[in-house]
């Protein structure tokens, strides 16, 4: 490569500096609708609880059924805006915040402190990120199939990060 003044292993240097160029996506989705099963069932007995005290005492209370409406319509929301994606350079999680509000987090490779996997049935699971960003400490990611491949190349983008960034820190290239 071009900047060999670094003093990193050919080799290292190699794998670090390939995975810059286009960025690549290992895996996208998001969370799955039994995650928002409670506010659905919320929401269902809230609805037949409306609709019995509109039975004994008057239609009026019909007017009561926009509550559930919002409980759903807000799940929903706060399920479509929750989206995970693991890329050759990062973790981009997007969540709903306050209103609905989209929030997109960034998180670097070189801020993940450790990596776990819950692992439910036949390669599919969870990936668990403790990393060093104050806004999301702990990432746990939707249920992934196929989840040891893309294990396997998060843990070794996240070595070669390391790898890298110790040499760089070492060499006094990285500031406070």
């Amino acid at each position: 490569m071009a900047n060999t003044k670094i003093g990193l292993d050919e080799k290292i240097r190699d794998k670090f500096f390939e995975s810059y160029g286009e960025e690549k996506v290992y895996w996208s989705g998001r969370y799955r609708h039994s995650t928002k099963a409670l506010w659905y069932i919320i929401a269902s007995l809230l609805s037949i609880a409306i609709l019995y005290l509109a039975w004994k005492l008057t239609w009026w209370v019909l007017c009561l059924l926009i509550l559930p409406i919002v409980i759903v319509v807000h799940a929903l929301l706060k399920l479509y805006h929750h989206t995970f994606e693991i890329t050759n350079k990062r973790l981009e999680v997007t969540e709903c915040g306050g209103l609905c509000t989209p929030f997109l987090h960034y998180i670097e490779y070189y801020e993940i402190m450790s990596v776990k996997v819950e692992l439910y049935g036949k390669d599919r699971g969870h990936f668990i990120f403790e990393t060093k960003n104050i806004a999301l400490p702990t990432v746990r990611s939707p249920r992934i199939e196929r989840i040891s491949k893309i294990h396997k190349m998060v843990k070794e983008k996240i070595e070669r990060t390391r790898t890298y960034m110790e040499h760089m820190e070492k060499q006094g290239h990285l500031r406070d």
